[in-house]
């Protein structure tokens, strides 16, 4: 009997079915995760979206933080692709049928190309997610000035439009206490003679900074002579250090979300060189590029956290313009650029009967620079 079993057991036909058996088992297992997993995906996309939905509308999510959505469609986009394209397999047939259809030796051709086109699905959608992800983030690229934990920008008025900031030039030597680089201002006029630049030529860089913020959100600027009336002042620093700086003052107490900025400082140091446009020389900084960077902090920017912006934390000439993150930044902050309207009267703002001296204690600061070029 003992060789008798042992020839049963070593037939040719059945060990193959065996050997087929255990072979195609294992790639059904695959094909079947590979959908489980694509299935799973979809739903877990699908809640990620719909909770982040919820959160900004109930305002779960602070609303300067929305510029999280782009990215997070993009991503969640992605997931459904995958998930769409790799449904998990149907179970159909007996499990006679099965032993029969893996006997045959174009199974393991079938099932291979089945688990190809699972995994080539699965690989276009993490490749989708990626791209729309990186394009989001390189759009959204953003950060709002946040100074002692209080997010700042200047107050909109009660009509609906857009605040209207005025900026003067330093005519004179002026000190301001509480400042932290820009202490004390003097006028541009040493610096533009010492880097050899027209003082007309270095006003007409200043207002075309200003510019380029106006002409993307919902904000006006206007030059005054008069610098004791002005909100942001503009001079050489009579200490010099670093290249660039702001002093942003706000109030502390206001009972607004968005602290509003009362007043805001750039000073430029005098010792360093500057001149107008781009040559490749990051140890001269071109001053539209440095002015409308530290107009950024003085409207309510920070640093953000990548780079390619034009309120990225190095020097860099690589453009002259506002980038993306930029104007979605001033966007968040101020809106869409709207049209200029009449109004008759414009309605009386509440009294605030806090003391002067309260009001004062209530002006806080915070400092931002433009310390090194990019490398």
């Amino acid at each position: 009997m003992f060789p008798q079993t042992l020839r049963t057991f070593s037939n040719q036909p059945e060990s193959h079915t065996i050997v087929m058996r255990a072979r195609t088992t294992s790639r059904e297992v695959c094909v079947q995760t590979l959908g489980t997993i694509g299935r799973f995906v979809s739903d877990a996309a699908c809640g990620i979206l719909y909770t982040f939905s919820i959160a900004i509308g109930l305002g779960i999510v602070p609303a300067h933080s929305h510029h999280l959505l782009p990215m997070a469609l993009a991503t969640v986009a992605g997931l459904i692709i995958a998930g769409a394209l790799c449904p998990p397999s149907q179970d159909t047939g007996s499990d006679d049928a099965k032993v029969a259809e893996t006997s045959r030796w174009r199974s393991p051709a079938v099932l291979g190309k089945a688990l190809k086109v699972r995994g080539f699905a699965f690989l276009a959608g993490l490749i989708y997610c990626a791209i729309g992800a990186a394009t989001a983030a390189e759009v959204a690229n953003f950060e709002i000035l946040t100074l002692e934990g209080n997010n700042v920008r200047w107050q909109k008025p009660s009509d609906g439009q857009g605040p209207v900031i005025s900026y003067s030039i330093v005519s004179d030597t002026a000190e301001f206490v509480g400042a932290r680089n820009c202490r004390k201002l003097t006028t541009l006029d040493e610096l533009a003679a010492a880097s050899q630049l027209l003082k007309a030529m270095v006003r007409e860089e200043i207002a075309a900074a200003f510019a380029m913020w106006e002409s993307v959100a919902n904000l006006t600027f206007r030059e005054t002579p008069d610098s004791s009336k002005a909100n942001i002042l503009i001079g050489a620093q009579m200490e010099p250090e670093g290249w660039a700086f702001a002093d942003v003052f706000y109030d502390a107490l206001s009972s607004e979300r968005l602290k509003p900025i009362s007043k805001a400082l750039i000073c430029l140091n005098p010792t360093k060189r500057w001149k107008i446009g781009f040559d490749g020389d990051l140890k001269t900084y071109d001053l539209r590029y440095t002015i409308a960077h530290e107009i950024g902090h003085a409207i309510g920017l920070d640093h953000p956290s990548g780079a390619g912006q034009l309120m990225d934390y190095h020097y860099a000439e690589r453009f002259r313009q506002l980038q993306p993150g930029d104007v979605q930044g001033a966007l968040q902050l101020y809106g869409d650029r709207q049209p200029v309207t009449v109004v008759a009267k414009a309605a009386p703002r509440p009294h605030d009967a806090r003391s002067p001296a309260a009001r004062r204690y209530a002006k806080r600061w915070g400092t931002r620079a433009f310390p090194t070029p990019s490398q």
